[in-house]
């Protein structure tokens, strides 16, 4: 129902500082709204003929601890953790289209706050003070992001190389320029039947 997909929606642009900062994002990652939307419409309707028919007609006449193993040695792709980073980001937002000098601006004011993050500042205290991106009144703290999420190529690609505790070069992408820290690294990889298997069954 539309209340639900709203729901769940508002949910979701709850974490951003505002509407037109998910809008943003949505953008960034080659989204709209509508698109959006019809994604999390599709996702409630897998996840009730889940719980409402396809898990009770299982469990019902299919669930033991046996298949259960059979289930997960089978399709053992459903079970992967991707890669993981608790990520911090500093970034100065500009305009794609902007002047060429102010692209630069904002470019070395970036490598001006890496260079105090190496000399030793706080990355926290250096992103509050010099950071536009909505995540700068947390401390430039993104949360723990992985792998599958939408994010600028270039962004993807510098912060899943990083190793925890490294901070990484100026990067550029449709935002601006930034650079990452990671905080915490999980590599990939797939989980263990024992943590599974109460998903299997439910």
């Amino acid at each position: 129902e539309d209340q639900e997909i709203e729901s769940r929606l508002s949910k979701e642009m709850s974490q951003f500082e505002s509407t037109e900062a998910w809008i943003k994002r949505l953008e960034v990652s080659g989204s709209s709204r509508e698109q959006r939307r019809e994604q999390v419409r599709i996702e409630l309707l897998v996840d009730k003929y889940e719980k409402e028919i396809l898990t009770p007609e299982v469990m019902k006449t299919q669930a033991t601890p046996e298949r259960a193993r059979e289930f997960y040695d089978k399709f053992p792709n459903l079970f992967m953790q991707p890669s993981t980073v608790h990520a911090y980001l500093i970034l100065r937002t500009v305009a794609k289209d902007a002047p060429e000098t102010e692209r630069q601006r904002e470019k070395e004011t970036a490598e001006k706050a890496r260079q105090r993050v190496l000399s030793g500042e706080k990355f926290e205290d250096v992103a509050r003070e010099t950071s536009t991106d909505t995540s700068a009144a947390s401390g430039g703290d993104i949360k723990v992001v992985n792998d599958q999420m939408p994010m600028p190529p270039t962004f993807k690609e510098t912060l899943f190389k990083l190793k925890t505790g490294e901070v990484s070069a100026v990067v550029e992408s449709p935002l601006g320029f930034g650079f990452f820290k990671a905080a915490e690294v999980q590599a990939a990889g797939q989980r263990s039947f024992e943590e599974v298997k109460p998903e299997i069954f439910d």
